[in-house]
């Protein structure tokens, strides 16, 4: 799932909470704390900033710029953050 928008500022799209977390988005069924689907955000500010982040995201995956395709097959990504919770579950 895509998000697309800022926090705050003329193109909004609220987190949750104070701190503006996105995990309960993550949420569709059941009442536990474990994402139901992967979620990512473009913090775009308006719509033009929005046309640029999606193009670039699209540009790349249509012909990523590489010397070598190897990693395709031998990749990992975790990322963790202490103050964000079940959202890096």
């Amino acid at each position: 799932m895509l998000l697309i928008g800022d926090t705050d500022g003329g193109y909004t799209l609220p987190g949750w909470s104070p701190s503006g977390i996105d995990h309960p988005y993550s949420q569709l069924d059941g009442a536990d704390l474990l994402p139901d689907v992967a979620l990512g955000r473009l913090p775009a500010g308006n719509s033009t900033e929005a046309q640029v982040m999606i193009n670039k995201v699209l540009t790349y995956e249509k012909a990523p710029y590489v010397v070598s395709d190897d990693w395709y097959h031998q990749s990992v990504l975790i990322a963790q953050s202490s103050y964000l919770g079940p959202s890096t579950i």
